[in-house]
């Protein structure tokens, strides 16, 4: 519903419907709901903050402080459910950096100074889950193997084969990698062509996930 009612805004009806049949159909989000943890909520406060930012910042309506106020409550409790929430914190922030709003990144950091004031108390328990499990993820790595950890990811969000692939390559798995591989390329020379005609929006979604 989040999702649907954030795409309706930038897309037609009929692609609005097809993205959010798309979400509410993936196997990694059906996964996480049956899972026992919080990583159904986790999806869900992520569309929701950034829902509430574009309302906030992006929006006919961006110098409302209510979505404002909205935000910073929204960014609290993701803290709180999982603090890897930042992240997309961080990337609204670079996006008004980026498009040079200074005003704008002046608020932003105000709101994100109230919204640290409000995890305090989740500061301590970060501080002693890290100390906690430091230990158990001790182990070499380089930037490849995170980059290529971040790449498996991204497979199995825009085409999943399975949500956790197995050591040895499965012919499914070959596949889709190459179907993703010529699907980036296709998507490449098309933003190159149909420069003009993408959506600010689209250019700000996709900073924040750069970000």
């Amino acid at each position: 519903a989040v999702v649907y009612y954030f795409a309706r805004k930038y897309l037609s009806d009929r692609v609005a419907i097809l993205t959010a049949a798309f979400i509410a159909l993936h196997p990694y989000l059906i996964w996480a709901s049956n899972e026992i943890r919080g990583y159904a909520l986790v999806i869900l406060l992520s569309s929701l903050l950034i829902s509430i930012f574009f309302q906030a910042f992006q929006g006919e309506q961006f110098n409302s402080l209510k979505w404002k106020i909205v935000f910073i409550f929204t960014a609290v409790i993701s803290l709180y459910t999982n603090y890897y929430l930042a992240f997309i914190l961080a990337g609204c922030f670079v996006l008004l950096i980026v498009e040079g709003r200074w005003k704008s990144v002046i608020e932003y950091s105000l709101m994100m100074l109230i919204t640290l004031i409000g995890f305090v108390p989740g500061l301590t328990e970060l501080r002693r889950g890290m100390v906690v499990n430091s230990p158990t993820y001790a182990g070499d790595s380089s930037l490849i193997d995170g980059i290529l950890t971040i790449w498996n990811s991204v497979l199995t969000f825009l085409l999943p084969t399975e949500i956790f692939p197995p050591l040895e390559q499965t012919m499914p798995s070959f596949i889709r990698l190459w179907i993703v591989r010529s699907l980036i390329v296709v998507v490449i020379f098309a933003v190159i062509k149909q420069w003009s005609s993408i959506s600010a929006a689209t250019v700000r979604l996709f900073m924040i996930t750069v970000a």
